[in-house]
């Protein structure tokens, strides 16, 4: 894997996983967000879950597997 990715992948990994603190702390701005869009508190942590699954993938799912 060539470094940019590399890079790209850890950088957008980490914009993911920064934005989770607002999100499971329920943050006043991102509870106005969610609550204007009409998907709090649901919405807010049903999004937090799937971007958590997408920082892993991005870290650690970069693994190709050599089967037989």
């Amino acid at each position: 894997m060539s470094v940019l990715l590399r890079i790209a992948r850890l950088a957008s990994a980490a914009i993911f996983l920064q934005s989770l603190f607002f999100k499971f702390t329920a943050h006043p701005e991102s509870v106005m967000i969610f609550s204007s869009l009409g998907l709090e508190p649901q919405g807010r942590i049903g999004i937090g879950i799937i971007e958590l699954i997408a920082a892993l993938l991005l870290l650690f799912g970069g693994k190709k597997s050599r089967m037989g």
